[in-house]
């Protein structure tokens, strides 16, 4: 007796495999979006820091009052792309979080159908023995 084994649920596991694959890319590709966003911060927050420092430079010797002015705007209008950067990640780690889940529970599908096609080809292999110890 040498049937094969087919399992009855095949493409539907396949599928489950497909969708798993692109929540997989999909959860990659919203974690590199927010370590791109993580750096735009980062560049932000060190460009600042840079213009502060021009400020002490500059206060230890005469400035004038135009030039801290400019200063002052310029790390006042830094402070708001600041603040547009950190919602932008928050926005961005929700998200990351929702394509988490997303691949969790694509995931646990193709889990149950994995088990499911073991427990059937286990169920299988005990059909032939008996069958092939009947023709004994």
């Amino acid at each position: 007796m040498s049937s094969n084994f087919t399992f009855r649920f095949e493409s539907i596991l396949n599928l489950k495999d497909k969708i798993e694959g692109n929540k997989r890319h999909d959860f990659g590709m919203a974690v590199r979006r927010l370590e791109h966003e993580k750096m735009n911060l980062s560049h932000l927050e060190s460009k600042r820091l840079g213009i502060i420092e021009e400020l002490k430079t500059k206060s230890q010797k005469a400035i004038k009052v135009q030039d801290y002015r400019n200063i002052a705007n310029n790390i006042h209008t830094l402070d708001k792309s600041i603040d547009n950067q950190s919602t932008i990640i928050k926005r961005h780690e929700n998200t990351v979080e929702i394509c988490k889940d997303a691949l969790i529970n694509a995931k646990k599908e193709t889990k149950i159908f994995q088990k499911i096609k073991e427990n059937d080809y286990k169920q299988y292999k005990y059909k032939e023995a008996k069958l092939e110890e009947m023709l004994v």
